[in-house]
């Protein structure tokens, strides 16, 4: 669509999920929280839980979308996301080039240990370190989400097709007062043979 072929398309995004990261643990080392997404009979999106509250002070999401064409009932990945905070663009990622030499760095860009579990396709809304596929678009911040004063965070995803065609989602985040779960490595016992 990108190259001026004549595809008809004015089907929104389809958003079925927002997952909330614990910034302080590696998404190798937790499990992060899965919000389910509804489409109301308005054609809007909302989260299933409006307000999550979550043991940590820094948070970033994924979310899991697809897109769809006209006349086609076929699901496409998605071509944009974005994070939006306080009304400007925090973070966002675009998916229409991504050079062969970036390739070895797409799993980094989902959540694969959830993946790789037999569990939904997740993207993420924030690089992880070593992560350098040239889709972010670091616009106000890193989609990293400071919960430190315990006030709810509202927040809106979104999602764009080529066509421009978009679905929102909001949510708000809040610090639940309870302290940081230490990395799982520090819970283990060792036990000498």
């Amino acid at each position: 669509m990108l190259f001026g072929f004549n595809i008809p398309d004015t089907r929104d995004p389809e958003i079925s999920r927002i997952v909330v990261y614990d910034r302080n643990r590696s998404i190798f080392e937790q499990s992060p929280v899965v919000v389910p997404v509804r489409r109301g009979k308005d054609g809007k999106y909302a989260a299933t839980r409006p307000l999550v509250q979550v043991p940590t002070d820094k948070v970033s999401l994924g979310i899991s979308a697809l897109d769809r064409q006209s006349n086609s009932a076929n699901p496409n990945g998605i071509y944009e996301a974005m994070l939006i905070r306080d009304g400007a663009v925090d973070l966002g990622f675009q998916l229409d080039n991504i050079g062969y030499d970036e390739t070895r760095y797409l799993n980094a860009h989902i959540d694969y240990k959830m993946k790789k579990g037999g569990g939904p396709y997740v993207q993420l809304l924030f690089a992880l370190p070593g992560n350098q596929l040239d889709i972010y678009h670091d616009e106000a911040g890193d989609g990293v989400i400071d919960l430190s004063d315990g006030q709810p965070h509202p927040v809106t995803l979104r999602v764009t097709d080529a066509y421009g065609n978009y679905s929102d989602v909001k949510i708000s985040l809040q610090q639940s007062g309870g302290k940081t779960a230490a990395p799982a490595c520090a819970n283990r016992m060792f036990l000498n043979p």
